[in-house]
């Protein structure tokens, strides 16, 4: 009776300790996660450094891939989401703005045909095609935390305009960036709620 009584104690013990580590880990690889975003996406601004929310977007989640760590996956996974429905939204908010980007970045060479269909197709796979991939493969590592303000990439309220950074061409109004301004902090707080919801819906179903 005792020999089982100890077997019962020694298998709670070695639950618990199995717990407790699961848990350290996933302290630390939320860590991880919170350091990279702050080398990644909130320390270039701080240095002068500005670039394209996307640009920092697509370094996080190989950075999240290299290393595996599902907390960073997680808010790759909502960043891309946020990119994804702010850009598409914007381009319905201003038919003009993807031709305004050619014109900033290829210059006279925005009128070829081809460099056009090499950039929309490129368009098409970085803003589309990966963040559903993403979608499809780590949405369940999606967490109410995964926000990301991504005035620390365009500026916010300090440069509220970002023609600078993405090169529009005519740049464009600051209606335009005020509104792209609230949408991208509106995304980023609620992307990563839905995400949670929608896994949760589908796990009942």
């Amino acid at each position: 009776m005792e020999a089982l009584l100890e077997w019962v104690a020694l298998g709670s013990n070695s639950t618990l300790t199995r717990d407790l580590d699961k848990a350290e880990d996933a302290q630390m690889d939320a860590a991880v996660a919170v350091l990279l975003l702050f080398f990644v996406v909130a320390l270039p601004p701080f240095v002068g450094v500005r670039t394209m929310y996307t640009n920092c977007w697509v370094a996080y989640t190989i950075v999240a891939h290299l290393l595996a760590s599902e907390a960073a996956l997680g808010i790759a996974t909502s960043m891309g989401i946020t990119i994804m429905v702010g850009w598409y939204t914007l381009r319905v908010f201003d038919r003009y703005a993807f031709t305004a980007i050619l014109n900033g970045w290829l210059g006279v060479w925005a009128s070829s045909p081809v460099l056009g269909l090499v950039a929309r197709v490129g368009d098409f796979v970085l803003h589309l095609l990966i963040p559903m991939l993403l979608i499809s493969c780590y949405l369940p590592l999606v967490r109410v935390s995964s926000r990301l303000w991504s005035h620390f990439v365009v500026g916010g309220g300090v440069f509220p305009k970002a023609d600078h950074i993405y090169r529009f061409s005519p740049p464009r109004s600051q209606h335009f960036w005020n509104a792209a301004y609230k949408m991208e902090l509106m995304l980023n707080l609620f992307v990563p709620l839905f995400c949670v919801l929608a896994h949760q819906v589908a796990n009942r179903a």
